[in-house]
């Protein structure tokens, strides 16, 4: 009888610890984090860079945050970046382009991250650039099955 009564006991100290890890795991993540402290790009295409904040939160949300360094004297960079807005506008939900003009720059620089990673591109193409979404993008088109 008394072994029967000490497991009893037992496992309900192991289901009370359980319980309190988890209420106290909640009170310190409201805590730790407030969404509303953020201050979300009201448009997907942005002219500025993120506070490491806010990207760090909309890369947890599953978004894709490509960052398009380039010089503003580079004709190649003109069609780079109408496409990547264009991208950028197929898929508002998914994509947050920085469009960040950088003088001293010869040849543009593309930056992708993710939750799968970064992928970092010089002076790329459309098809280049599409590549890079398709590796980043969370649910990526089907036209990146098709290629």
């Amino acid at each position: 009888m008394k072994l029967k009564f000490k497991t009893s006991w037992i496992g309900i100290a192991l289901i009370a610890i359980m319980l309190f890890s988890s209420l106290a795991g909640v009170v310190i993540q409201s805590f730790y984090f407030n969404r509303n402290d953020l201050e979300l790009p009201k448009s997907n295409v942005i002219d500025y860079k993120m506070d490491p904040q806010v990207e760090n939160y909309l890369l947890q949300n599953g978004v894709t945050v490509i960052s398009f360094e380039y010089n503003m004297k580079c004709i190649n960079c003109i069609q780079q970046k109408n496409s990547l807005e264009y991208y950028t506008n197929q898929y508002k939900t998914q994509i947050i382009l920085q469009e960040l003009a950088n003088e001293s720059l010869p040849v543009s620089k593309i930056t992708a991250t993710s939750l799968y990673g970064q992928y970092n591109v010089t002076n790329a193409n459309d098809t280049g650039i599409f590549a890079i979404l398709c590796n980043t993008m969370v649910s990526p088109p089907l036209e990146c099955v098709a290629k």
